[in-house]
């Protein structure tokens, strides 16, 4: 049987207690930690328009445990994009936190004659 799905905000957040004020303090101590100058940026075309934009830009951050990528939409206003924006500092500095499960219960049905036989073929 499956593991139940659990909604509850895990208490640690990347090591760092999950209050809103020490949970900052560690990502504008993290950010020092940063080379910014070492960011690289990117822009990928999208095959389909999303939220207005043809291409999806963004940086990606290294860090001392690994990568973290920045990519507000341009929408954003500052303050929305400074969410995003320590998110990345926490990805590349602080690492991922510890999974909350090994696996994730899931669902595929697909139509196979469509693939067999042609999208648009009827009557199979």
């Amino acid at each position: 049987m499956a593991e139940p799905i659990t909604t509850e905000a895990p208490t640690v957040l990347s090591g760092v207690e999950a209050d809103p004020a020490s949970h900052a303090a560690a990502i504008r101590s993290a950010a020092d930690q940063l080379d910014f100058s070492a960011a690289r940026v990117y822009a990928i075309p999208l095959r389909t328009r999303f939220r207005g934009i043809l291409v999806r830009e963004g940086v990606v951050l290294p860090g001392p445990v690994g990568w973290g990528e920045f990519c507000p939409f341009p929408e954003y206003d500052d303050a929305e994009a400074a969410g995003w924006l320590a998110t990345a500092v926490e990805q590349a500095v602080l690492g991922w936190p510890a999974p909350l499960r090994d696996r994730v219960p899931a669902r595929l049905n697909l139509q196979l004659h469509k693939y067999i036989w042609g999208a648009d073929t009827q009557s199979v």
